[in-house]
Order: structure tokens, then C-alpha cells, then sequence
């Protein structure tokens, strides 16, 4: 994985977006990244703030072009693709400034699945002025990965999972994180989408893994993480009742409790309007059965929920959430309206990893 923390003022690119779910990655990074924000490239919203737009940001300006931003703000390290549109595509709004970018020796990194690296165009550009291309979304070779690899006695695996995609896992994963690190915990990141790796600057972009290696690659990274932190959060991805993507993490893992995300104004699984979304108590129940498959003695079990309350007034959420803590007898928040204290208190009490019958699990995953 390329090093981005070398990056430190960055422009987040937000061309070509027509939709709120777009700015995951621009909400994202200004929230939780390590980067300064100094500018956001939208020729359709210059002049404009990122607050002005997306809600986010304060007062950072909007401008048309690299070369407006780089007159005013001055210069900056990296140009961020900010934005994801259906599929991760590339589309044609967003080449004029990469190239601008690459002409003008700012770095582009991305996390869409186009590969930008790929790109006749793009990287006959980034030859010419000798200027990087970051897709965050590549792995390069990685050869035949192990099935099982043991966490460092002692330490705990937290899994954020959620009912669905774009709930709030990648938000809760962070908050956990530095709830954690504030109280002296060290704590650590294991980032598998493509925000969390340009937050963390590590990660497995799990969704451009061969499936037949997604367990192996997310059980090396995830064990590797437990050898310089007490705690790591291991960020989920999609929904346990669709796709096989959020199985694969879960598998990898290896976690010692889950914390279980939900989107409340979210009724059929996104994009799928023939699937409902199962209760919480139904999903409790799936990803704690999912928890005996991983590891037999000392299974993961559900220790809170994580609610994205965003569609609903102060006093709508404080009651849902009241609710739901009755209904599951387990500590409920939302993270950006109540923090994530009370689920921190609940992971103290989690049992530590004590190492596992690795002859056994070893036979038992060659032999699947």
C-alpha cells in the first residue's frame, strides 16, 4: 500500500457528484483524516464553501480548476478523488482536473474502481510530468495468503458490521478509534474500504480481492495490526444478507465481539428494493450464529449498536434509541449526535483474545 500519509495539504475533488450519498469519501476525510483540507475543486460550485455544500467543512473554498485553487490557497500535495457515483465509475466531469492535477505536479489519488493508474490517458500524463498516481483500490501481487494467522494473546478484535451498506460503519469504526486512543487505549484501524484506507493509509480494499483470498489477505493485515495494538477495530463492509464481502471480513477477522450499525430511515437493503432490511434483532441474531462459525469457544457476540439517527429530530433519535436499548438490552448511540463513550466502556469488558486450536482451524479451513 502506497504511503499517503506523506501527503499533508490536500484538494478534495468533488466534480461530477448529483446525489448526498456522494460525499461519503469528502465527509470522510475531513472529518477523521490526517490531512489539512485547504480547497474543493467543482466547477459547478465555485465560490462556494464545502459547508455551503455538503454540510461539512466550514468555511474551505470551492473553486472551478487546480490552477484557481493553487493561486489562492497556494500549493498543495495531493488532489483527492472525493466522491463515488454508482459503480466507483470515473466519469467524464472528473478527467479535465486530473489532468490539470497531474500537469501540475499534484498527486491524485483515488479509490474509485476505475483504476487510474490504468488509464492510457491518465498515465501517459503522469509520465510526462512525472507526477503520481495513488489508487488505493489495488493490492499488487500478494501470492497465496494463509489461511489462519493467530492474534497477539491478550488483545482485542472488535468487527464494525452493519444491516446494510453506507450505515455508519466506516464513521463508527473511527469514532471507536479515537474514543479509544483518547483514553490511553493504543488502538488501531484495520481499514477495508476505500475512505478508510486513504484515512488510515493502510488497509485490504477488500471488494477488488479474489474471493478464494479475502479471508487469508483480511486475517494476515487484521493479525499483523494485533502485534503493535491492545485494540483493533476492524472496519465492515456492505451487509451480512447480501454480497459475500461482509461474510469474507467477519471470517478474517477473527473478531472477539462485533458492533452492529443501522441506518433507522433504511427499510429494503440499498439498490434492492425486493429485500427488506431484517430487524436488529433478527441481524443480532445472524451475525452471533456467523461469530460460533469463526471460532467455536469464546464466539463473538453483539456487544452494542451503532444507529445513524441523521433522518430524525434530537428528541425522535433520543427516544428511538432509548427504544432500542430496551428492546436489546445492549448500550445504543449515535456517534456524530452522542458519541461512542458508552460502547468503548462495553469493549473494556470484552474477554481477550486467548489463542486458538490453530492445528485444528488450520485443518478445518484447508480442508472447506
Amino acid at each position: 500500500m502506497p504511503d499517503l500519509q506523506k501527503f499533508k495539504k490536500i484538494a478534495l475533488l468533488l466534480e461530477g457528484h448529483d446525489h448526498d450519498d456522494h460525499w461519503k469519501t469528502a465527509i470522510g476525510l475531513l472529518r477523521y483524516g490526517p490531512y489539512k483540507v485547504v480547497a474543493g475543486i467543482d466547477s459547478d460550485h465555485a465560490g462556494r464553501t464545502l459547508d455551503d455544500l455538503i454540510g461539512f467543512g466550514g468555511c474551505i473554498p470551492i473553486f472551478a480548476t487546480i490552477q484557481d485553487a493553487l493561486n489562492r490557497v497556494g500549493r498543495f500535495d495531493a488532489l483527492f478523488v472525493a466522491v463515488s457515483h454508482p459503480g466507483g465509475q470515473l466519469v467524464p466531469e472528473m478527467r479535465p482536473p486530473i489532468r490539470e492535477a497531474l500537469m501540475a505536479h499534484v498527486s491524485v489519488v483515488s479509490g474509485l474502481h476505475t483504476i487510474l493508474s490504468q488509464d492510457p490517458e491518465l498515465i501517459a500524463l503522469a509520465t510526462k510530468w512525472k507526477t503520481p498516481i495513488v489508487d488505493v483500490r489495488t493490492l499488487g501481487e500478494y501470492g497465496n495468503p494463509p489461511r489462519h494467522v493467530e492474534h497477539r494473546i491478550g488483545t482485542r478484535t472488535i468487527a464494525v458490521v452493519g444491516s446494510d451498506c453506507a450505515v455508519g460503519k466506516m464513521t463508527t469504526t473511527f469514532a471507536l478509534h479515537i474514543e479509544a486512543t483518547r483514553r490511553g487505549i493504543r488502538s488501531g484501524v484495520a481499514a477495508t474500504g476505500q475512505t478508510g484506507i486513504m484515512i488510515a493509509g493502510h488497509g485490504v480494499p477488500v471488494d477488488h480481492t479474489v474471493a478464494d483470498f479475502t479471508i487469508g489477505l483480511v486475517a494476515e493485515y487484521v493479525a499483523s495490526l494485533t502485534q503493535a495494538h491492545d485494540l483493533v477495530v476492524v472496519e465492515g463492509q456492505g451487509g451480512i444478507t447480501h454480497g459475500n464481502i461482509a461474510l469474507g471480513i467477519i471470517q478474517g477477522a477473527n473478531p472477539d465481539a462485533f458492533i452492529l450499525c443501522h441506518d433507522v430511515s433504511r427499510t429494503y437493503i440499498k439498490g434492492y428494493p425486493m429485500w427488506n432490511v431484517p430487524s436488529l434483532k433478527r441481524l443480532r441474531q445472524i451475525y452471533e450464529e456467523i461469530g460460533t462459525w469463526v471460532r467455536e469457544t469464546n464466539p463473538a457476540h453483539v456487544i452494542g449498536v451503532s444507529l445513524n439517527t441523521s433522518s430524525l429530530t434530537e428528541k425522535e433519535a433520543t427516544k428511538l434509541i432509548k427504544k432500542t436499548e430496551d428492546d436489546l438490552g445492549l448500550p445504543v448511540t449515535d456517534p456524530t449526535r452522542m458519541g461512542v463513550s458508552a460502547l468503548v466502556d462495553k469493549i473494556a469488558f470484552v474477554r481477550p483474545y486467548v489463542g486458538g486450536d490453530t492445528d485444528r482451524d488450520s485443518e478445518r479451513l484447508t480442508n472447506c
